[in-house]
């Protein structure tokens, strides 16, 4: 296992993996080179949270002929994470049989989301692929069962597809009905009201369980451990994926 981590690692230290600096600026702009820009200019962000007052000059770049004001607090916030180009594996209750997930790179830290897709590795353009439903569909392996691979099992007729998966995410790690409906309604920032309590205690529990009665009754409310099983399970799968990888030298990242 410690091999294969670093065999990982060392794969990830002999390639370049950034964010493309010219998704980090804004609009094009007009600049007027004969004169620096006023105290009143301010540096304009699309979509990002820091605004930037430099009175005497607003940082550009230029390319073609445009020139593109630059979000300079982003640009240093990635950039000064490059050097976390590494993973670490993490395990839980003191065994390597519980989690096991992938930590430590530097799009872990708190990478905006809206940034992966201007991920670049050694300069080429990267893609983003997700795994749906993966709980569950571990659940049934577990079972010796896959017929329902194929199919987006959190999208249930009438129900919300992301309340159904959160409520089936902490159901698997929650020792009651109750505790599973309060801490989803708690995670998805919803008000503890009758129509929240009803979805997240009858309404999602009962559709479930109706379509897939073995392993509700096998590993939902059944705690923590289960949760942190998966999580191995998982965390297995994403390891074979990197190896594969590592094996054709091909860099990927895990999310």
């Amino acid at each position: 296992m410690r091999n294969e981590l670093n065999r990982y690692n060392e794969l990830l230290r002999r390639n370049f993996i950034y964010i493309d600096d010219w998704e980090l600026l804004n609009e094009p702009i007009q600049i007027d080179k004969s004169k620096p820009a006023g105290p009143q200019i301010k540096m304009l962000t699309n979509g990002y949270t820091h605004i930037h007052d430099e009175p005497k000059v607003v940082p550009h770049l230029e390319k073609g002929n445009k020139a593109y004001r630059i979000n300079i607090h982003e640009h240093r916030i990635q950039h000064s994470k490059y050097v976390h180009n590494y993973y670490y594996r993490e395990f839980n209750r003191g065994s390597t049989k519980f989690g096991g997930r992938f930590y430590g790179h530097w799009i872990t830290r708190n990478c905006p989301k809206h940034l992966r897709k201007h991920i670049l590795i050694n300069g080429k353009k990267t893609v983003e692929l997700d795994y749906s439903g993966m709980n569950l569909c571990i659940a049934y392996s577990l079972l010796g069962m896959d017929q329902f691979k194929e199919m987006d099992m959190y999208n249930i007729s009438g129900l919300d597809r992301a309340d159904v998966k959160q409520f089936t995410t902490i159901a698997l790690n929650s020792t009651s009905l109750k505790k599973a409906c309060k801490s989803t309604i708690e995670e998805l920032g919803l008000k503890e009201n009758k129509a929240n309590m009803d979805m997240f205690e009858y309404e999602i529990p009962l559709a479930l369980s109706e379509l897939h009665p073995m392993i509700y009754e096998k590993y939902f409310y059944r705690g923590k451990d289960t949760g942190a099983m998966f999580m191995r399970h998982e965390s297995n799968i994403a390891n074979e994926v990197i190896m594969k990888f590592v094996s054709k030298d091909i860099p990927i990242l895990v999310l």
